[in-house]
């Protein structure tokens, strides 16, 4: 007797992804990763060369130090406001000025 042959898997059909097949998304990701590294190596070599040393070699290390500072103060920020501290923005302690200017005074 003669053996028959297995079948080959086919490929997946009707628009499925397989398993061995990177999608868009994959893509994406991997480029960003690449893009990200190669900013932070070439950055930092360039700001290396300039003479900055430890943390200051970062490239655009001020603005990053601003965002991230930003951040802490709106998580302080949000925490103190749910320990029930009031800030002068609240309704509760809104005062309209006394006179009849506005909070300002009159120009004669």
């Amino acid at each position: 007797p003669t053996p028959t042959p297995t079948p080959k898997p086919q490929p997946a059909q009707g628009g499925g992804s397989s398993d061995d097949t990177l999608n868009g998304g994959v893509i994406f990701l991997i480029l960003f990763a690449c893009a990200i590294a190669c900013y932070i190596l070439i950055g930092g070599a360039i700001r290396r060369h300039q003479g900055y040393q430890g943390l200051r070699q970062c490239p655009n290390y001020e603005f990053w130090r601003a965002c991230f500072r930003s951040v802490r103060n709106g998580c302080s920020l949000r925490r103190e406001s749910s320990a029930g501290i009031s800030f002068p923005s609240d309704r509760e302690s809104y005062r309209p000025a006394t006179n009849p200017y506005g909070g300002y005074s009159s120009i004669d």
